[in-house]
């Protein structure tokens, strides 16, 4: 799936090792702050040491169970473990705390669409787009789970509504994405071209992975 960090919170460089275990003597650790937390565990997200990254949240929920962010970050953990019925569990339960949060509903649906579940996935991002209508990355994740259930009608009337001058790429992805599950190689391979041509290689990752999961893209272009 598309690296989960460069779609959830964006964080600064990760601050060092944390406390999670009680101390030799019998003292109480210092609790983490839940922001340190956070840039220590996408840092372990992006070197992919998932087993550091488990414990220390575990132990920080049990101490802070109504904070969102890390539900959705072992949630993100579990999913790029290959775990995407776990890391569902865990975006659903962020969902409950806090109806709002928008990366978790993201992510709720990248699991989804990970255990092949276009339509619920559909349903989790269109529920989404009300909330955060000029997301370009929302509309791309909702026109994929559209063309994967075949529903180019619909596809095509969400693309209408995407700016292809925005500051993301998502439009000619999206493009791409409808054309590649039509069958029409040459259409997505121009559009991904377009795209490529017009945007850094840090802005057309995240949508060239989206792409290459479904075989439309290789997962390394050289």
């Amino acid at each position: 799936m598309p690296r989960l960090e460069d779609a959830i919170i964006p964080l600064p460089e990760p601050f060092g090792n944390l406390v999670v275990r009680d101390t030799l003597d019998g003292t109480p650790p210092t609790l983490p702050k839940t922001e340190e937390v956070l840039k220590q565990t996408v840092n372990d997200l992006k070197t992919r040491q998932f087993a550091n990254s488990l414990p220390r949240l575990e132990y920080l929920q049990k101490q802070r169970p109504g904070e969102p962010d890390l539900l959705i970050l072992r949630g993100c953990i579990y999913a790029e473990s290959g775990k995407p019925e776990a890391a569902e569990k865990l975006f659903i339960k962020a969902i409950e705390i806090a109806p709002s949060h928008p990366w978790a509903r993201l992510n709720l649906a990248e699991a989804q669409m990970a255990q092949k579940k276009y339509q619920e996935a559909e349903k989790t991002l269109t529920i989404l787009r009300l909330t955060r209508p000029e997301s370009e990355v929302v509309r791309f994740k909702l026109i994929l789970s559209q063309v994967l259930q075949k529903k180019f009608t619909e596809a095509e009337q969400e693309l209408q509504g995407m700016n292809p001058e925005a500051t993301t790429p998502a439009s000619f992805f999206a493009q791409a994405a409808i054309a590649f599950a039509k069958g029409q190689t040459a259409g997505g391979e121009s559009a991904v071209d377009r795209a490529e041509n017009l945007y850094k290689e840090n802005q057309t990752g995240y949508f060239r992975t989206a792409l290459a999961i479904y075989g439309w893209l290789p997962a390394n272009p050289q």
